[in-house]
């Protein structure tokens, strides 16, 4: 089963207490609970005339963060 929700806490919690209710029940026996990481979000306006103004499209500014923040994979070898 999985839980689903934007409310970290939220999800630590639910989680908790549906570990809690499901550890008894006979038949079940890989049950655990993902450690969540709490990656922070990041929400990006883009000022698209700033954005032209220098000859970039926001595509250009949104790859550019992407990769700062996570990297790409090129090839693989």
């Amino acid at each position: 089963m999985r839980i689903f929700g934007p409310d970290l806490d939220k999800l630590v919690e639910q989680g908790g207490r549906a570990q809690e209710l499901m550890q008894n029940i006979r038949g079940i026996e890989d049950l655990r609970t993902e450690k969540l990481t709490g990656m922070p979000r990041m929400k990006v306006s883009i000022d698209r005339q700033a954005v032209a103004r220098v000859g970039l499209t926001p595509g250009d500014v949104i790859r550019a963060i992407r990769v700062g923040m996570a990297g790409e994979e090129e090839s693989e070898v």
